[in-house]
């Protein structure tokens, strides 16, 4: 599994850590902390041990990281500055073929359905990590998974972006 971006309580942080603790799955994590108080408890938490921590890293860096994991994770909770967002991170494992666990109501989890890039949990850490197991069982899912998302994700560049803005703007 990896993760790369903010780490904070309410992006999941104690989730993963719980998921990887209890499936002894290692997990690639990289960002920076939002807080001290978070990263100390982090690091305590037994799974822990299971991490890899990269710290910050650099765009190069970030792309070793994706091509050495098999899935994404995408646990963000449920409160309103995410219900309508499109974290980036999303973009990202679809354009490296990570098929991505994520959990939750939020709007972005409408787009891993429609793509069938990956699976939506519900929010406990139980229903999270039944969905690994599954993931983690079936390699035929996650190749198509891989395969959905490195197709879908260029509906959402910027070139196809593009051409949608030119065609508002010639309407003024």
């Amino acid at each position: 599994f990896c993760y790369v971006g903010s780490i904070s309580v309410q992006r999941g942080i104690f989730e993963m850590l719980e998921l990887v603790s209890r499936l002894n799955f290692k997990l690639h994590l990289a960002g920076s902390f939002t807080d001290q108080r978070t990263m100390q408890a982090a690091k305590e938490h037994k799974g822990w041990e299971n991490v890899v921590y990269h710290g910050y890293v650099n765009k190069a860096e970030m792309e070793v990281i994706y091509s050495e994991c098999t899935c994404g994770l995408l646990l963000l909770h449920e409160i309103e500055t995410f219900r309508t967002s499109l974290p980036v991170k999303l973009f990202e494992y679809m354009k490296f073929g990570l098929p991505i666990l994520s959990s939750g109501a939020n709007e972005y989890n409408l787009l891993i359905k429609d793509a069938e890039c990956g699976v939506v949990s519900d929010v406990s850490v139980e229903a999270i990590i039944n969905e690994a197991i599954n993931l983690n069982a079936d390699k035929s899912a996650l190749k198509k998974m891989s395969a959905n998302g490195l197709k879908h994700v260029s509906k959402y560049s910027w070139k196809t972006e593009e051409s949608k803005l030119m065609n508002i703007y010639g309407g003024f």
